[in-house]
């Protein structure tokens, strides 16, 4: 007999889909460390597809579904990972695709996402002089009626105060218990950073990215493979994501919201 627990349906604010390390910029402090995967990869589009229909057998409800990049828009199967997505329309509340303002995505591209039968958001991080496509692309959103919204991260406006430097090096920080316990409970990617890559959910996206890089170690209990594991064993590995410090955390230096010194947005390499 099910517990109560066991019963309660689960719910995510964010699961982000990973498509590929492709991007337009090379920044110093990205969060993924992507510039470091050289060269770029793009994950097989087939395994994301199946990834997503596995991704909501286990969740009950995804408030934001992010198909994510680097830059997304770069993917060159970026329409089938949206349209294999609305297929679950019911299951989730919108789409979320962030861009750099660096390029603008190809009509048929646009076009698509138009067609789609659920919400979509294009959220535009504006890096200034970086993000040189920012007008044409708003344009183009605009055309199409594809909702969007730009954050700044311009010198002196930095959207949340800036960047938060993850430790893209990936070094042991040899934390305590005590230490390691109050960084992963004070972390906002306990419960925003969930991330599909190659067919595993990862509990954070850092730490997913750092393990392909083969630079960071991840527990068997802080990632799920959705191809290989059944519904049940799946949904609790989940819930117990947030419960303790993943063995990645040992090599970040954390996401407080609130303390976490902020550094300039986008430097670049």
């Amino acid at each position: 007999m099910k517990t109560e627990m066991e019963k309660t349906p689960l719910i995510a604010n964010l699961v982000s889909v990973q498509t590929t390390t492709r991007c337009t910029l090379r920044c110093k402090k990205c969060s993924c460390s992507f510039p470091l995967f050289n060269p770029p990869v793009d994950s097989d589009v087939r395994l994301i597809k199946r990834s997503i229909g596995r991704l909501f057998n286990v969740f009950s409800y995804i408030h934001e579904i992010r198909i994510a990049g680097a830059e997304a828009f770069l993917y060159p199967h970026v329409i089938e990972v949206i349209e294999e997505t609305a297929k679950h329309r019911k299951k989730f509340g919108y789409i979320n695709i962030v861009t750099n303002a660096t390029y603008v995505p190809k009509s048929e591209i646009l076009q698509s996402m138009a067609n789609l039968n659920c919400p979509v958001l294009v959220r535009i991080d504006n890096y200034g002089e970086l993000s040189g496509k920012l007008t044409e692309l708003r344009a183009v959103l605009g055309e199409h009626k594809i909702d969007y919204e730009v954050r700044n991260n311009c010198e002196h406006n930095y959207f949340c105060g800036g960047w938060i430097d993850f430790g893209t090096e990936y070094e042991d920080k040899h934390y305590s218990a005590s230490e390691l316990k109050k960084l992963f409970f004070n972390c906002r990617n306990r419960t925003e950073c969930k991330t599909v890559w190659d067919g595993v959910l990862y509990a954070c996206g850092f730490i997913a990215a750092g393990h392909k890089l083969l630079k960071c170690p991840v527990a068997a209990r802080d990632c799920v493979d959705l191809l290989n594991t059944d519904n049940e064993a799946a949904i609790q590995k989940v819930k117990d994501f947030d419960k303790y410090p993943l063995l990645g955390c040992a090599y970040c230096n954390g996401f407080d919201p609130v303390n976490s010194p902020r550094i300039p947005a986008a430097e670049q390499m």
